[in-house]
């Protein structure tokens, strides 16, 4: 579990995930912090989470000031995608929104992170089911409701579809 945040690696990290911003460091910390997510492994993988969705403010998204946040966003956006593939994903997503509870109102951080990142509905279930089993109770509540409304925007999607195909 990341409680040390002392820890040189975990530094390290915090420093990546800040110079993803930076359009000259941009390309290296990419890839250095998948080599280190890759060294490290899950616990890595889950504090790389945990400073991305801490230092992200999805509320400003659609504000011209998003574009500064583009880079550290679309990273976001690759490793949940990426990393929802994965098996362990289910226990650590919960844990790594969890970890925000410090600085954040967390269930409002889930539904702007639903809200405003442009996941595709199978990501959006395997993190909605993450925060399903949380430990923490009123995250488990807020996780069974998007797994319906994720659920209910695919079929949404695909009726879309049909007609489209129908017309």
């Amino acid at each position: 579990m990341l409680t040390n945040s002392n820890n040189p690696l975990f530094l390290q990290v915090q420093n990546l995930v800040q110079a993803l911003n930076n359009k000259k460091t941009s390309s290296t910390a990419k890839n250095d912090l998948l080599s280190l997510i890759e060294k490290i492994g899950v616990e890595a993988e889950k504090y790389t989470l945990s400073c991305l969705l801490d230092i992200t403010d999805f509320k400003d998204l659609k504000n011209q000031n998003a574009k500064k946040d583009q880079p550290k966003t679309q990273f976001l956006i690759h490793r949940l995608s990426a990393c929802t593939e994965s098996l362990p994903f289910l226990d650590y997503f919960a844990e790594a929104i969890e970890s925000l509870s410090q600085k954040h109102n967390v269930i409002e951080c889930i539904n702007e992170l639903f809200k405003h990142l442009k996941l595709t509905i199978p990501v959006q279930i395997v993190m909605a089911l993450s925060l399903a089993q949380s430990q923490n109770a009123p995250i488990a509540k807020e996780g069974i409701p998007l797994i319906f409304a994720s659920e209910s925007n695919q079929l949404t999607h695909r009726n879309l579809n049909f007609e489209k195909e129908i017309s």
